[in-house]
């Protein structure tokens, strides 16, 4: 992993800690996502994230500034498409089909 990927993944990593994504219900370290009890541990969030930005890094998105400067998205934005690439990845991951 170079080191603007590994850089893109911590900043990832923090972002969806900040932008407070997933419930925390217990502290046995289970998180709950959309009300459905994923109990994720952190090995699975992290390949989550890693997973993302693979794709990203793909796409030849190498940084979240990427989003704000080539593709003229707001901070907002970005958060928005996050969430729904978590979504997509943990909905494929717990098998779980959504209506939008």
């Amino acid at each position: 992993m170079c080191d603007r990927t590994l850089v893109m993944t911590n900043v990832l990593f923090q972002k969806i800690k900040e932008w407070d994504f997933f419930t925390h219900r217990t502290g046995d370290g289970r998180l709950y996502w959309d009300g459905i009890e994923c109990g994720i541990d952190q090995p699975v969030f992290i390949s989550m994230v890693n997973a993302i930005v693979a794709a990203w890094n793909a796409k030849g998105i190498t940084g979240m500034d990427d989003f704000e400067k080539t593709q003229k998205m707001t901070p907002e934005m970005v958060q928005h498409m996050v969430y729904r690439e978590i979504d997509s990845y943990l909905c494929k991951l717990l098998g779980v089909i959504k209506s939008n």
